[in-house]
């Protein structure tokens, strides 16, 4: 799998339920550890791929913390979380959503969701293993959602550092300094 330079792999991804594997770049501005999900093949369609993986989701307007799985999808400006793949039907209460979004084109309808203050992140997996976190975003928590899985969008990957190669999608901590050229 590939980082800003070729990167080990640490531990192995759990294709059952998603979790990410852990790889290690020896690259000079973004060293240390990375995340990376294999692309699976989509059950209905023989040349449809998808990288999957499990997140886990806070609702800072309650104590609410879970475990939601994702579509990473570039196509997305904007991260989906469909209220049914929650365990406790009192995260992110209505009351308390910053505002009313349209989710247009992925469902090929338009479907109304409620924007909340969330964190997301890759959890810390072992004592050494750094977790990866998207920082406070602005999910949409959807009601009306047909798919598996909630979709994580340009609004959480434009805070890390996306590699893809024929196998993986990997992520990486944004580097504290840009790298510089010659």
């Amino acid at each position: 799998m590939h980082a800003p330079t070729r990167a080990t792999q640490v531990i192995r991804p759990s294709r059952r339920d998603f979790y990410a594997g852990v790889c290690v770049s020896g690259c000079p501005f973004n060293g240390g550890d990375g995340w990376f999900v294999p692309y699976r093949r989509v059950r209905e369609f023989s040349d449809a791929y998808d990288a999957v993986i499990t997140l886990y989701v806070q609702d800072f307007s309650s104590t609410f913390l879970c475990t939601v799985p994702f579509v990473i999808d570039t196509g997305a400006d904007v991260t989906i979380i469909p209220r049914r793949l929650m365990s406790r039907p009192d995260a992110f209460q209505t009351a308390k959503a910053i505002g009313p979004y349209q989710v247009k084109g992925l469902t090929g309808k338009v479907v109304i969701g409620r924007r909340f203050r969330a964190s997301i992140f890759i959890p810390r997996l072992e004592r050494d293993v750094t977790p990866l976190r998207f920082g406070v975003l602005k999910p949409v928590v959807v009601d009306d959602w047909e798919g598996d899985y909630g979709t994580l969008g340009l609004d959480a990957l434009r805070r890390v550092v996306m590699v893809s190669d024929r196998e993986h999608v990997s992520l990486w901590p944004a580097p504290a300094s840009p790298c510089k050229t010659d």
